[in-house]
């Protein structure tokens, strides 16, 4: 008697802890996200979901699913079956009300087909001048405004000046 229960209890612990810890990470999830969604208002709300084909058959969706299917992706790393999803929806009155009260420009998504001309990419050779505190990518690196070139040095291109080639340094 005392023999089997020294062999099972390995196991006992094991699935006991493991079940723990699941349903510890499944209600911090929840109470992360009905924390976001209650207490931040910012017109964007948070939640969890997945989708894919488990033995045939669909569960979830990309656009719904529930902490199930979210938690079946962690038992799929490279998301060949299934995949979790963190849905963020924006609800654009109350983003918009919220950026104006915080000083950000509001700038809502907008699909091509429903574009405004003043929306339209700008002609060939114009580029429109990016939001405040924005930045156009990509640009050429510069160096912070406080760099120093040390005496004696100057900045060059990587065009000039490299060092020769493994073939070039072996025939010399």
């Amino acid at each position: 008697g005392f023999l089997m229960f020294g062999l099972f209890l390995p196991y006992v612990i094991y699935f006991g802890l493991m079940f723990y810890k699941k349903s510890k990470r499944k209600s911090r999830l929840h109470r992360f996200v009905r924390k976001w969604n209650e207490t931040i208002h910012n017109g964007v709300f948070l939640s969890l979901g997945g989708g894919g084909t488990v033995r045939g058959v669909a569960v979830g969706s990309e656009t719904g699913g529930t902490y199930e299917n979210f938690y079946m992706a962690t038992w799929d790393p490279k998301s060949l079956l299934v995949r979790g999803y963190l849905h963020i929806f924006v609800n654009y009155q109350e983003r918009a009300d919220w950026c104006q009260q915080n000083g950000f420009p509001f700038i809502p998504p907008v699909p091509p087909h429903q574009q405004t001309m003043d929306q339209q990419l700008a002609q060939q050779g114009q580029v429109p001048a990016p939001p405040t505190g924005y930045a156009l990518v990509p640009q050429p690196p510069q160096p912070p405004p406080e760099f120093q070139i040390p005496a004696g040095y100057a900045l060059v291109p990587l065009s000039q000046d490299l060092p020769p080639s493994y073939n070039q340094a072996s025939k010399m």
